[in-house]
């Protein structure tokens, strides 16, 4: 996990008292800081949106820009039900233009893939990638999309192909 003054730089965060920041949520369109960054004190990072978004889905969207590390598990944290709506205002395009540069070569914290699955429009054009990661904790998986910001760790939206 990245610590919360680095995620608070990384976001442009203010200071809103000792260990504690105020930013701009980067799992839905904020004008106004309403995510909370705080340093527990057991050190762990801390993270709430004052606007409603899911803690599952924040944490989802700072791993999305690498600023969450691999211990939170969606599997096990309701993950399931987060869209590319909820997200920041990079929107997820489907397909992938011809001209968006190169995908990551390998994951911000999870490294290289192990496998990769290209999932195709009816057109055959590339619409998003699922990569595999073998790590001490098991199989983990993370959907690669493309959207106006450039590549990000989170999946389409539903309804997704077969």
């Amino acid at each position: 996990m990245t610590s919360a003054d680095a995620i608070a730089k990384a976001l442009g965060a203010r200071r809103a008292g000792p260990q504690k920041w105020a930013a701009r949520c980067p799992a839905h369109k904020d004008r106004t800081p309403s995510l909370s960054i705080a340093e527990g004190k057991d050190g762990r990072t801390l993270v709430h949106c004052h606007a409603g978004c899911e803690q599952s889905v924040v944490i989802e969207a700072l791993r999305g820009k690498g600023l969450w590390g691999n211990d939170f598990n969606p599997r096990t944290n309701a993950m399931r039900g987060a869209t590319a709506e909820k997200f920041d205002d990079a929107t997820i395009i489907i397909p992938i233009p011809d001209n968006a540069p190169p995908r990551p070569a390998a994951h911000p914290v999870l490294g290289e893939p192990t496998a990769t699955w290209r999932y195709l429009d009816g057109e055959g054009r590339l619409s998003f990638e699922v990569w595999r990661f073998d790590t001490e904790q098991g199989k983990e998986f993370r959907p690669l999309s493309y959207s106006m910001t450039g590549w990000q760790w989170r999946a389409t939206p539903e309804p997704r192909p077969l």
